[in-house]
């Protein structure tokens, strides 16, 4: 529970009816784009609430993403998926999905990476230190957010 309090004082909400939507408009994608978008969307959703559901939904979007070439997606995807591994300590598959996140940026020449692939890239090496009693000063620390450059 004390992690739903962390997460709706950080200003991120768990909606069961948003997610409920989620899905329903996921049955009814017409094209790729609206998958795709859906896709992440629950995989995101899902990352911190529901993490296995979160990493399967970006699994999907992934695979999408790369049948059909789309790079922006394929980044999208593996934020995602990182930030579900992330919540379930997995720190090491949460580092592959973000590095290959910021990859994708680099191939496409962006020269600015989402702000959770650039962060958490970093943040699991911190998060592995985190005691389980950290104070909120130490967790703030882990969760700071800012927008990196390469």
């Amino acid at each position: 529970m004390k992690i739903l309090e962390h997460l709706n004082s950080a200003g991120i909400m768990y909606d069961q009816k948003f997610i409920d939507s989620l899905e329903t408009a996921l049955s009814h994608a017409k094209n790729a784009t609206d998958s795709l978008q859906t896709l992440y969307s629950l995989s995101f959703e899902n990352g911190f609430m529901n993490p296995p559901k979160g990493i399967r939904y970006g699994m999907q979007c992934l695979a999408i993403a790369i049948r059909s070439n789309n790079i922006k997606a394929q980044i999208n995807a593996h934020n995602g998926i990182g930030n579900a591994f992330e919540s379930l300590s997995e720190f090491d598959s949460s580092r592959y999905h973000h590095f290959h996140s910021v990859e994708c940026c680099q191939r496409v020449g962006q020269k600015s990476v989402p702000t959770f692939s650039a962060e958490a890239y970093h943040r699991p090496a911190a998060f592995s230190k985190v005691r389980p009693k950290s104070s909120p000063r130490e967790l703030e620390a882990c969760w700071t957010v800012s927008e990196a450059k390469f």
